[in-house]
Formats: structure tokens, sequence, C-alpha cells
């Protein structure tokens, strides 16, 4: 088992194991699955070509069986400041503590980089995520409300953040 950078090459696996994540989760995440399953390679490989975007996968051998993408800003009064986005890991992989992996990896990208504050958010119905984030120290600071609308239903978004300077 390794978690490594995602690289422009490996853009076919990524769509795979973001689109599944879409689809099997579809109120956890703001992009849909209609939306992202019409991108181009061209999308799909500019997506993994920021510098400011690290996309994580944890990889069992050749396969991927998570993801989590970190992206720095690059505001110059901000740059103290990076954000987490679509934690996912493959049904069959969960409750290993690979979630908590790609979160300690990223986190620890984060600051390599000479980030002190790291974000994220969750849907407030995902108690399980909720639970693993606050025992690795992120804290709530606010909620959006309404902030996705899936199946005509709105679903708020709390929002986290932890200091790891």
């Amino acid at each position: 088992m390794s978690i490594r950078r995602l690289t422009t090459n490996d853009y076919h696996i990524y769509k795979e194991i973001r689109l599944e994540m879409l689809k099997n989760e579809p109120s956890n995440f703001g992009s849909s699955f209609s939306d992202e399953s019409k991108f181009q390679d061209k999308q799909w490989i500019d997506r993994l070509s920021k510098d400011n975007v690290f996309t994580l996968g944890k990889f069992d051998n050749q396969k991927i069986v998570g993801i989590t993408v970190l992206v720095l800003s690059p505001r110059e009064k901000m740059r103290h400041g990076a954000t987490i986005y679509s934690i996912y890991v493959r049904q069959d992989y969960r409750n290993k503590g690979f979630a908590q992996e790609l979160i300690n990896k990223a986190t620890d990208l984060a600051r390599e980089n000479q980030v002190e504050i790291v974000n994220l958010s969750v849907v407030t119905h995902n108690k399980k995520a909720l639970y693993l984030y606050n025992k690795l120290g992120f804290s709530i600071y606010g909620e959006e409300p309404k902030m996705i609308k899936y199946n005509g239903k709105y679903i708020n978004q709390y929002l986290l953040f932890k200091e790891i300077k």
C-alpha cells in the first residue's frame, strides 16, 4: 500500500475513481456524475497539471483505492492556508484507516509548503467523516445552509479547519 501524487499520466485512473465517487456518493459532494462524466480527457489532464493542486492516490499494488485533493492558495496573503477536497475510499477498502492516511499525507504536504491552516468541508449528514475529521483535530467553524441541492432536497455543509504550524 502506498500514497503518491497523481500525474497527468494517471488521468485515466483518476477519472475512474472520481466518477465512481460521484456516482456512489452523490449527496456527499458538490460536483455531479452527470456533469463530470461529460468531461473530455483534456479536462482530466488539466486537473492533474496545476502546480498548487496535489491530487493524492492511495494504491493497493497498482489499483487506486482512494483519493484526496490538496489545494494550496496561490494568493500571497492567503498562502498560509490550504483546502482538502474530495476525500474518498472505495467501499471494499473502508474502515482500514485509509481516509485517515490520505488526510495525514495531505496535511504533511501542506506543512511542507509552509501552510499553517488546513480547511475542509463535509455534508452535515456524513457523521462518519465528521467523526474522523474531529479525531484528526479539525474543528467546525461554520455551517453553510443549503449548499448542495440533490434530488430536490437541500443539504447543509460544515466548514472545518485545523492549525498545523
